[in-house]
């Protein structure tokens, strides 16, 4: 996932305006634009590790788009309740 992912280049792909798409993600999916694409990047995180167990977080970090292996850590665990070596556990 591109690490430069901004909502201009999302709208600009669904044909929308950056305006209409942080309103409907606010309003539908009660969240803003950042919080989705953490959301996405955590859940293709996931897959990842499932897929992999033995996966480094520097490979996870570069293949979803996480420039930052702390911040990843901390959002990874903000959303899933675990971290990245538990979920590595299960």
């Amino acid at each position: 996932m591109n690490p430069d992912l901004t909502i201009a280049i999302v709208a600009s792909q669904i044909s929308t305006n950056r305006t209409y798409l942080s309103s409907y993600l606010n309003t539908y999916r009660q969240m803003t634009f950042n919080e989705w694409i953490n959301r996405l990047r955590i859940e293709e995180a996931k897959n990842i590790i499932t897929a992999n167990k033995h996966v480094t977080l520097d490979d996870i970090c570069e293949e979803i788009g996480y420039a930052d292996k702390s911040y990843f850590s901390k959002c990874f665990q903000r959303y899933t309740g675990m971290t990245v070596k538990q979920w590595k556990s299960i």
